[in-house]
């Protein structure tokens, strides 16, 4: 398994945007939108997971979270990892 940033037009951004749409998560489809509206700032970070060359997984690098008024960051959120059966993508 390695786990590599994917940036706004490289080649995996889209397929990791699908696979985030379909994964069977509820926050997925959240961190779908935001890649397709490449809703990052310049600090933030999407990073894949994958295993033999397929997605096995996702998470972010954040300036926010869902805890209002924090005073650190960044935060990592969006963990997803796929089970071993297929039946999460």
């Amino acid at each position: 398994m390695h786990i590599f940033p994917v940036f706004y037009g490289d080649t995996l951004w889209e397929p990791l945007a699908d696979y985030a749409e379909r994964c069977g998560w509820s926050a997925g489809p959240t961190l779908a939108r935001r890649m397709r509206q490449n809703g990052f700032s310049e600090r933030e970070r999407v990073f894949v997971a994958l295993s033999g060359g397929d997605i096995a997984g996702y998470c972010i690098l954040t300036n926010e979270d869902c805890i209002p008024n924090a005073p650190y960051t960044p935060y990592i959120g969006f963990v997803f990892v796929g089970s071993h059966t297929g039946d999460s993508a």
